[in-house]
């Protein structure tokens, strides 16, 4: 890819489509939701964390130049909207309306944790069925903690 000259007259802006606006604009979110996905891997590959699906084999100087990329990448295609005249929406979706759509999907997936559905796989002895009902009440009280905190700032 060649290197655009700054030197010179400005460029002309280009006159866009809106169709052509909102391609630019869903490559740019996809470009940004990419980078989300990776940092928050970069924050999910805690060796503490027994569930962590990702071995960071980064070191915190790599860590940090991927950050920094990030912010200057961000940066870039900002500046590269506005000198293209293609302004954002603006429209955005709300953190709270976010969290508890993901934890009603928490509280089918925790619904799906049943005996019932885990004896589709073979029966459970006494032991396992009271593990199960254990893990299932426990972990939905927790979500609906969380669910709570989330309504309540709302009413």
């Amino acid at each position: 890819m060649e290197n655009a000259s700054r030197e010179g007259p400005p460029a002309a802006k280009p006159a866009w489509s809106e169709g052509q606006k909102r391609a630019v604009l869903s490559s740019f979110a996809n470009l940004n939701n990419r980078m989300d996905e990776m940092l928050a891997a970069l924050e999910r590959s805690d060796p503490a964390s027994p569930f962590a699906r990702l071995e960071n084999d980064l070191s915190a100087a790599e860590m940090q130049i991927v950050r920094d990329g990030f912010t200057r990448l961000r940066q870039m295609m900002l500046a590269q909207l506005q000198e293209a005249g293609i302004v954002q929406d603006g429209r955005r979706s709300s953190l709270r309306w976010a969290i508890r759509v993901n934890l009603t999907y928490m509280l089918v997936a925790l619904a799906d944790l049943s005996v019932k559905n885990l004896s589709a796989y073979g029966s459970l002895d006494p032991a396992a069925e009271a593990a199960i009902l254990r893990m299932q009440q426990t972990l939905t009280e927790l979500v609906q903690q969380l669910e709570a905190v989330i309504e309540s700032a709302v009413t």
